[in-house]
């Protein structure tokens, strides 16, 4: 028959526990003394240490990784920008990323007026051109024609312009055809005269 283990005792060592509590203030204090000496302060009774330079640093934002999705467009664009400019700006330099990576389908029109900025593809509200992107909720957002604006006109042209193109053609048809019947007839009777 086996016996459980004995657990061992902790015994506590008064000497040991005052020599670490001695090095633990001193290396406190020497802390203190270069954080002092840099200019920091030490915030609570945990002794962490940050200047103040470091801790504006940490909260100013100085760039943004925003996400573009224009539509009919296959992926997202990514856009670096600054946390103080606008909509506009955002709207503009997305334009001409894609412009400028030849991205497909083609826009229509590269001016940046005529289109709108949203938060997703489902939403109906669009946001405002002169607001600033830190003030934003979101990181993501949809890029998409403004209705009224020639975009739609510019396609509604060329729907027009492509169902005028068949009787165009039928009409050039035709005559090619005239052509060829009128040709055919006068053929034969000049190679006959030429042998």
């Amino acid at each position: 028959m086996r016996f459980p283990p004995r657990l061992a005792e902790a015994h506590i060592n008064s000497k040991v526990l005052l020599k670490i509590s001695d090095k633990i203030g001193t290396i406190q204090r020497r802390l203190e003394c270069s954080a002092q000496k840099c200019g920091a302060n030490i915030d609570g009774p945990d002794g962490n240490v940050t200047t103040s330079s470091t801790h504006e640093k940490q909260q100013k934002l100085t760039k943004l990784l925003i996400n573009v999705n224009i539509q009919n467009s296959l992926g997202p664009l990514h856009v670096v920008m600054s946390p103080e400019k606008t909509v506009e700006d955002l709207i503009k330099a997305a334009i001409e990323i894609y412009v400028k990576e030849k991205r497909r389908p083609l826009l229509p029109i590269s001016n940046s007026c005529c289109y709108e900025l949203h938060y997703s593809q489902f939403s109906l509200e669009s946001l405002k051109a002169e607001e600033k992107l830190l003030n934003l909720e979101s990181r993501s957002f949809f890029l998409c024609p403004k209705p009224n604006c020639r975009v739609h006109s510019s396609s509604k042209d060329k729907a027009k312009a492509t169902t005028k193109l068949p009787l165009i053609l039928a009409k050039f048809m035709d005559v090619l055809i005239q052509m060829v019947i009128n040709l055919s007839r006068f053929w034969p009777k000049c190679h006959l005269h030429i042998m």
